[in-house]
């Protein structure tokens, strides 16, 4: 008996001993940071081994038990919450989302760049064709429809919104809180040119061409043209047809229609395979190949003539489009210039600076009819004077054939002119009295073909002065 009690000792005092432990082969001393501090250079520490269902029935187990896993052939860990693989290959993509890199499966947090070298799919729940993503002030982000405001300040008041109303087709800009502009479409009534209106026709088969002129600056959106098959004088019912700018076929061809055939006495139907552009106010041209059977009206057009005579058209409809692109805006600011104004004129009103960059509307008294320029103005004309007493004052000299002074400028002349060294006075802008000097004598013609004479007869209704000789070839009424 006595033999088994030293060892029995040794075993009670090892339980109570709180010492780090060293197993080595030479007797050095533990890490003083190790509880376990085992050491070899030629055999290695064994954990645990066993099959993924033995580990995964240690219920519970401990933060930071280590086994090796024989079925996965690698070692893992508990982190407290569930087993995680120690693997020295890089995790995917995949394995972060499905396990996160806190281990839970729950969510990535500092996940850090993402580089995606493929498709990206993004699900919410609210994934539809046309939606945008956006994110609130939280910097969670949603799928929603592009009708939302998709460009905003902070405090909203600042934006572009598409389709503030349900499919209004308007985009609209707000700077503010206030609405500064929108672009859009309007729409106005339909324009159609109309070039003639006979089915008269020529029996001629040659190319004919007609010009026409764009009311605005718009689209042609479809053509028409009356066909006469009773009197197409054995011309081809099959046509081309092209669009040039310009009157007659000179200039840019715009369209090149390709070839209809013309069958239905009257209308007929010119397709397009695509609107084309016009330009308010700019001359067109619509050619075709074979005059023969397309009616012809005289003096129908103004805008316009036909190749064959001038005072005849060619009985064309141009369908215009109905609508116009617009950018409305409250207010247009040129950066550092102008600033125009933002509602409409009235009529006959021009544009004027105040030479600081602000723009008005102002009247304009003068007003253009034909070749003439005329001021309704109740005041006066200065030319050359800022102070002008008279309907029209001028200060220089006036050149020209003559001054046309209104009838009741009297007695008798209307029109004051120069012929040469005389000064003529008529009804008329041609001349019938004239006075003339040279050699220090003053002399009076009747009409321009006259000689130099002392004639007419001189009347005069004051007090007549001389300071040297009469000569009167005539008589002198006073």
């Amino acid at each position: 008996m006595k033999k088994h009690l030293f060892p029995l000792l040794l075993l009670l005092t090892a339980t109570t001993l709180s010492a780090q432990v060293s197993v080595n082969q030479d007797n050095s001393a533990p890490d003083p940071s190790a509880m376990l501090d085992v050491k070899s250079s030629d055999k290695g520490m064994l954990i645990p081994r066993m099959t993924t269902a033995q580990r995964t029935a240690i219920v519970p187990a401990a933060t930071a038990l280590l086994v090796y896993d024989t079925d996965t052939n690698s070692f893992w860990y508990y982190n407290g919450t569930t087993w995680q693989e120690l693997n020295s290959s890089s995790p995917t993509l995949s394995e972060i989302l499905s396990n996160g890199n806190d281990g839970g499966g729950t969510g990535i947090t500092n996940l850090g760049n993402v580089a995606v070298n493929g498709n990206l799919t993004m699900q919410d729940g609210n994934q539809q064709a046309g939606y945008i993503m956006i994110s609130d002030a939280n910097g969670t982000a949603s799928w929603q429809p592009l009708s939302t405001t998709i460009i905003a300040d902070a405090d909203n008041d600042t934006k572009i919104e598409v389709e503030q109303n349900t499919d209004e087709d308007i985009i609209r800009f707000q700077a503010a809180g206030k609405e500064v502009a929108q672009i859009r479409i309007d729409t106005f009534n339909k324009v159609t040119i109309q070039t003639g209106t006979s089915a008269g026709t020529y029996l001629l088969t040659p190319p004919g061409w007609q010009s026409f002129t764009a009311p605005a600056t718009t689209q042609i959106q479809s053509i028409e043209v009356i066909y006469n098959n009773g009197f197409a004088g054995g011309g081809p019912l099959t046509k081309e047809f092209r669009i040039y700018e310009g009157e007659g076929t000179g200039g840019n061809l715009l369209a090149s229609l390709g070839n209809h055939t013309l069958t239905q006495f009257g209308w007929n139907q010119i397709t397009l395979a695509a609107p084309i552009n016009i330009s308010n106010g700019a001359k067109y041209t619509i050619w075709f190949s074979s005059m023969a059977g397309i009616g012809v009206s005289a003096y129908y057009y103004a805008d316009g003539r036909s190749n064959y005579n001038p005072n005849e058209d060619y009985s064309f409809r141009f369908i215009l489009s109905s609508y116009q692109n617009q950018f409305v805006t409250s207010s247009l600011v040129i950066k550092d210039a102008y600033t125009f104004p933002t509602m409409d004129g009235t009529s006959g009103q021009v544009l004027a600076t105040d030479g600081s960059g602000a723009i008005s509307w102002v009247d304009n008294h003068w007003t253009l009819s034909g070749n003439n320029i005329y001021n309704a103005n109740s005041g006066n004309v200065g030319i050359g004077t800022t102070t002008p007493s008279f309907k029209l004052s001028v200060n220089g000299t006036i050149g020209g054939s003559g001054i046309r002074f209104p009838s009741s400028f009297g007695p008798d002349p209307a029109f004051v002119g120069t012929t040469g060294n005389y000064i003529s006075f008529a009804h008329t802008n041609t001349s019938e009295d004239f006075i003339g000097y040279k050699n220090n004598t003053f002399y009076f013609r009747d009409s321009p073909g006259g000689g130099d004479i002392l004639d007419p007869n001189v009347n005069v209704g004051g007090n007549v002065i001389v300071g040297n000789n009469v000569n009167v070839s005539n008589n002198v009424i006073v």
